[in-house]
């Protein structure tokens, strides 16, 4: 059996690389538009996410050091984002995925 190859717009380039202008696009939009977001409002929510694990890991750093500072700050925030995360469209994704 032969794979079916399906008509897309391609780009050629000078160097001769062919690019599926509908690809890149999808991979810009297909894992955003599963959890019910625009490009944008999953990058400003991965971002604030992005944020929160900065601020965790920097917490569970100094508590390294500092057994007394930050005694439960990192687990905290995982708490807190995986309740964000599994909430809403986000968790009728992660079920559809599992």
């Amino acid at each position: 059996m032969g794979l079916r190859k399906e008509k897309v717009a391609t780009k050629a380039y000078s160097h001769g690389i062919t690019v599926s202008l509908m690809s890149i696009r999808g991979k810009f939009t297909e894992h955003p538009a599963s959890v019910d977001e625009t490009y944008f409002e999953h990058m400003a929510f991965a971002a604030g996410m992005s944020r929160q694990l900065l601020r965790a890991a920097w917490c569970c750093a100094v508590h390294a050091v500092m057994p007394w500072r930050h005694c439960t700050s990192g687990s905290d925030a995982i708490k807190e984002m995986y309740g964000t995360v599994t909430a809403g469209a986000r968790a009728d994704a992660t079920e559809v995925a599992a």
